[in-house]
């Protein structure tokens, strides 16, 4: 996909980044058993550990897409699945919209470092089929209202992007994720381009079962 900004055409990462959506003693994979809670503190795992095991699942998925601040949005169905991987640390996630027109794969591995100098935070990485960069966010989750939040800087085709996701809990059935960019031209060719923030995508997962 392509976005016009100021008379030039950047390839956006990953469906406009389409993420612009997340080592121990035993394994588990996708539809394992989820460990129990003596298991999580055996494992020196933590509460946040135990919330990321609560997003596990398959989803059916309706994603909406904006190239541009004023652009139409492209609407399309995928499915989802959710696994906690590497000893329980982490959750993996992917998005597989291959029925689609433009077929892609989005893949996110996201885990909770306790240990972060400036204090406790969730860290994530997407990857995406149609981007050739990685995707990192950093964030926290806000248990009254159930969202956690990411920012994340990342460069594609001379261009820095800003992005600012949330992850909002519905209910045990219901998520939604919003993602909203911002670009800055760091190439020659592109210095003086400066595109405000706006939203790029919504994911609307519905839980399965």
């Amino acid at each position: 996909m392509d976005v016009r900004i100021g008379g030039r055409s950047a390839a956006v990462a990953g469906l406009l980044i389409v993420g612009v959506g997340l080592g121990g003693g035993w394994t588990l994979r996708h539809g394992a058993e989820r460990p129990q809670p003596e298991a999580f503190v055996a494992a020196g795992l933590t509460p946040m550990h135990r919330l990321l095991g609560e997003l596990e699942g398959e989803y059916d998925v309706k994603i909406q897409v904006w190239s541009a601040p004023e652009a139409e949005p492209r609407a399309f169905a995928a499915s989802a699945r959710r696994w906690l991987s590497m000893g329980g640390r982490w959750i993996e996630e992917e998005i597989d919209a291959t029925g689609d027109e433009r077929p892609f794969i989005r893949r996110t591995l996201m885990g909770h470092n306790a240990a972060f100098p400036g204090g406790a935070r969730f860290e994530r990485v997407t990857f995406s089929s149609a981007a050739d960069v990685p995707m990192p966010e950093t964030g926290t989750y806000d248990s009254p209202t159930k969202t956690f939040t990411f920012s994340g800087t990342h460069e594609i085709e001379g261009f820095e992007c800003r992005t600012r996701t949330n992850l909002r809990m519905e209910s045990h059935f219901d998520q939604v994720m919003e993602v909203y960019v911002r670009f800055k031209g760091v190439s020659p060719e592109n210095q003086g381009v400066d595109v405000g923030e706006f939203k790029a995508i919504e994911v609307r997962y519905v839980r399965r079962g």
